[in-house]
């Protein structure tokens, strides 16, 4: 598997929230965050594949436990988020969910390319403090891939 499409994948997965909106509107009252980690802020930070590394940026909001808007797109917790592109041509589909504590977040996703190629992702977002991390296993047609986002809040 080539650096620049692992990074992209991997950019991709840390965008994957933005990605998949939510078909709907989302509740206008903000609903406090209870029993399960509050990832709301601004973050910045790097994201390493193979040893390359690519800048990240990203704007946080939670509304409780279910309903995340990142860099001002919605995505719903347990639910299955899929969006197509044109350029360049790709389905792209993703699903988060809680672990059993609700301190972390389970990531599932999947990338086809126009060209058929296939590229699956799993893994574990958390927060410690003020550091935000990402650890994911990119799996494509021939090879594992590990990636690690690492951002801070700001």
């Amino acid at each position: 598997m080539k650096f620049g499409f692992c990074v992209i994948a991997l950019h991709l997965v840390a965008n994957i929230a933005a990605a998949l909106p939510l078909a709907g509107s989302p509740p206008a009252v903000k609903v406090p965050v209870e029993n399960c980690t509050n990832f709301s802020g601004d973050y910045r930070g790097t994201c390493i594949v193979e040893g390359k590394s690519i800048t990240k940026s990203s704007h946080v909001e939670q509304s409780g436990c279910d309903l995340f808007t990142v860099d001002g797109n919605d995505f719903k917790i347990g639910s299955l988020g899929t969006r197509t592109t044109s350029d360049p041509a790709s389905v792209e589909t993703a699903r988060f969910d809680w672990d059993t504590d609700r301190k972390s977040l389970l990531v599932t996703a999947a990338m086809i390319s126009g060209s058929g190629s296939a590229l699956s992702f799993h893994g574990q977002v958390t927060l410690e403090g003020s550091r935000l991390n990402q650890v994911l296993k990119i799996m494509g047609p021939q090879e594992k891939v590990y990636g690690t986002c690492a951002l801070t809040r700001q």
